[in-house]
């Protein structure tokens, strides 16, 4: 699927808008995002319940 690269911060996600004067958001965003969350919701199914809600709980700097 191809999502190593969403684990590795080499994916960068496209604009989220298509232009900033518009409402209207990115496809190519939407797609981004859904690997993104799908990448994550692979890692956490594969982590034990103990070390999940440390992850979990972890406050990002």
């Amino acid at each position: 699927h191809d999502l190593l690269r969403y684990v590795d911060g080499s994916s960068t996600p496209p604009p989220k808008k298509l232009n900033a004067n518009y409402i209207e958001i990115n496809l190519e965003y939407i797609k981004w995002k859904r690997s993104d969350q799908l990448a994550l919701i692979w890692i956490l199914s594969t982590v034990s319940e103990s070390i999940l809600t440390q992850i979990i709980s972890y406050d990002m700097p």
